[in-house]
C-alpha cells in the first residue's frame, strides 16, 4: 500500500547525516572519525528543546538539546552512531523516534558536539 505524502512546507532547514567510526589506538583508547562525504541529506524542522523536556535533557547531558523533525526515511539507517551536520555544526544523535504510526515523520533528539 502506498504511503501518504508528507507536505514539506514545515521543513525549512537542510541537514546532512554522517557516519562515524571508532578507531582503536595502541594504548586502548579510541578516536572518532568521519568519512569524506555525507550519507544523505534531508529537509527538517530544527527546534531547540524548551520547557520541562529541556530541563530533563540538560540535566542528563549538560548540553542544550535540539529536536530535528523530518519526513520518514527508509533509505538511511538513522541511529546513535550517526551525526547530523547543520549550519556547519555537528550534532550527536541521542534518540530517534517515529511519533506517528503512519511512518510519516522521524523525530531526532541531538545535542551539539563541542
Amino acid at each position: 500500500m502506498r504511503q501518504p505524502r508528507t507536505r514539506l512546507g514545515g521543513y525549512r532547514e537542510r541537514i546532512a547525516f554522517w557516519n562515524t567510526t571508532l578507531t582503536t589506538d595502541s594504548i586502548g583508547g579510541s578516536t572518532e572519525s568521519t568519512p569524506a562525504s555525507a550519507l544523505g541529506t534531508s529537509w527538517a524542522r530544527v527546534e531547540p528543546m524548551t520547557g520541562q523536556r529541556s530541563l530533563e535533557y540538560t540535566a542528563i547531558t549538560g548540553f542544550q538539546g535540539y529536536v530535528f523533525t523530518l519526513p520518514y526515511r527508509s533509505d538511511i539507517t538513522i541511529d546513535t552512531t550517526r551525526r547530523i551536520v547543520y549550519n556547519s555544526r555537528t550534532f550527536q544523535i541521542t534518540s530517534v523516534s517515529i511519533p506517528d504510526e503512519a511512518r510519516q515523520e522521524l523525530q531526532i533528539i541531538a545535542y551539539e558536539k563541542k
